[in-house]
């Protein structure tokens, strides 16, 4: 129950600062903008640079596109 005031009490306070603030609003817009942004930029990290990571995800990406690439090989050299 506390937890729930807490969100309450936080996203009220929010709301209460965008409706009556511009400046709050564009700034609180633009956070959510380069939060979309950086979320982009990390998933982007994981699919292309997954050997620098050394993380599952991004490393079966990469092996799903090489067994891609060896059979379209295979199919051309035939």
């Amino acid at each position: 129950m506390t937890s729930i005031t807490f969100w309450l009490v936080l996203f009220s306070i929010a709301a209460y600062l965008v409706i009556t603030d511009q400046k709050f609003s564009i700034q609180f817009y633009i956070f959510f903008k380069y939060l979309g942004v950086e979320i982009q930029r990390r998933m982007m990290m994981i699919q292309y640079h997954p050997f620098w990571i050394k993380n599952p995800i991004g490393q079966w990406f990469m092996m799903r596109k090489y067994i891609k690439i060896i059979k379209e090989n295979k199919n051309f050299n035939q």
